[in-house]
C-alpha cells in the first residue's frame, strides 16, 4: 500500500525520488525505509542508511518540531543547514519537500520527494496534497504496526499456556433458547491437558463437551454461574480416568471460558495414604495391651 502511493507521489509531481525514512530516537539514527525511484539509476536507499540524527541537525529540528521542510533550490537553504547542503547535493537534488509523519501526535519520520532533473516551484496546494498523503501513510503504518504488536503479543502468550507446566483450555459456550448454556466447544488446550487428561489435542480442538463426553449438568450450571457474575473460582473435582484435578475457572470475555488446572492426584492420593496409617496408629495404640504413658520435655503427663 505505502509502496503504491508512493508511485502515486512520482507521477503527480514528476519526480525522480520519493521515500521514506523513519527515526530510530534510542540509536540516534534515521534510515530510509521505503523508496520508489523513475530510475533505478537514482536509487539511494542502500547510502541512507543509520545516518545520525545529530549530524543534520537543522533538518532534524525541523522535522522532530512537526515543520514541513520545502526548498524549491538549495540555495534556500541557511547557513546553519551547511551539513544538510552536502548530503543533499550529492543526490544531485536540485528540489526538496519533506513532510513530518506523525502518529499518537509524535513524530516517527518524515516522507519527501526529491526534484533531481528539473526544479520546482512549489505552491500551497503541492504542499497540501502531499500532506494529507502523509497522514494516510501514518495510519497505514500504525494500523499495520498496532497488527504486528498484536500478533507478537499473541503468540507470546501461545508459547506460554503452550509449554508452561499447568493445563488450560480455552472454551467458548453454545446457548439454547432459554439463554443458558447448554454444552460448549474446545477452542484451544495446552499440552499439559493432554498429558493430564488423557485426551489428545487433535481428538479435543474444536469438538463439544458433549461430544467428548465430558459434560455434566454440574459442570454447566458452574459456567453459567461464572459467565453470569464474571468472577473466578477454584473448583476440585475427579476427571474420567481417576486423576484428581484442582482448577481456577474465570470468563475474561464474552462466551469466553478460560480453565487453569494441576493435577492433585498424588497429593490426594498421599494424605488418603497419611489418613489410614494415621488411624491404623490411633488403632493399634488404643488397643495395645501395654499401658503407655505420654511426657512433655519438662515432665509433665
Amino acid at each position: 500500500v505505502i509502496n503504491k502511493i508512493l508511485e502515486d507521489v512520482l507521477i503527480q509531481f514528476g519526480s525522480e525520488r520519493v521515500y521514506i525514512f523513519e527515526f530510530d530516537f534510542e540509536k540516534r539514527i534515521h534510515s530510509c525505509t521505503y523508496e520508489v525511484v523513475s530510475d533505478p539509476s537514482y536509487a539511494e536507499q542502500q547510502n541512507l542508511q543509520c545516518m545520525e540524527m545529530d549530524v543534520s541537525s537543522w533538518w532534524t529540528a525541523h522535522i522532530l518540531a512537526k515543520e514541513p521542510i520545502v526548498l524549491s533550490s538549495l540555495n534556500q537553504l541557511l547557513p546553519e543547514a551547511r551539513a544538510e547542503y552536502e548530503v543533499l547535493d550529492a543526490q544531485h537534488i536540485k528540489s526538496i519537500m519533506a513532510v513530518p509523519l506523525i502518529a499518537s501526535d509524535k513524530v516517527w519520520g518524515y516522507i519527501g520527494v526529491d526534484m533531481v532533473c528539473n526544479y520546482r516551484q512549489w505552491t500551497h496546494e503541492d504542499y497540501q496534497w502531499f500532506s494529507s498523503l502523509s497522514n494516510i501513510i501514518s495510519i497505514c503504518v500504525e494500523l499495520y504496526q498496532s497488527r504486528a504488536r498484536a500478533r507478537a503479543d499473541k503468540q507470546e502468550m501461545d508459547k506460554l499456556y503452550q509449554y508452561m507446566p499447568m493445563g488450560y483450555t480455552r472454551i467458548k459456550l453454545i446457548y439454547g433458547d432459554a439463554g443458558k448454556a447448554i454444552d460448549f466447544v474446545l477452542e484451544e488446550v495446552n499440552e499439559a491437558f493432554e498429558k493430564i487428561t488423557g485426551l489428545s489435542k487433535q481428538h479435543a480442538w474444536g469438538k463439544k463437551a458433549s461430544e467428548l463426553n465430558i459434560l455434566t449438568q454440574k459442570k454447566l450450571d458452574q459456567l453459567n454461574e461464572i459467565h453470569t457474575h464474571k468472577t473466578s473460582v477454584e473448583i476440585d473435582f475427579q476427571l474420567t480416568n481417576g486423576r484428581y484435578i484442582h482448577s481456577i475457572i474465570y470468563a475474561p470475555l464474552p462466551d469466553t471460558i478460560i480453565t487453569l488446572f494441576t493435577d492433585t492426584t498424588e497429593a490426594i492420593k498421599s494424605r488418603e495414604a497419611l489418613d489410614r496409617n494415621e488411624k491404623l496408629l490411633r488403632n493399634i495404640y488404643m488397643n495395645i495391651p501395654v499401658g503407655i504413658e505420654l511426657y512433655d520435655k519438662d515432665g509433665y503427663m
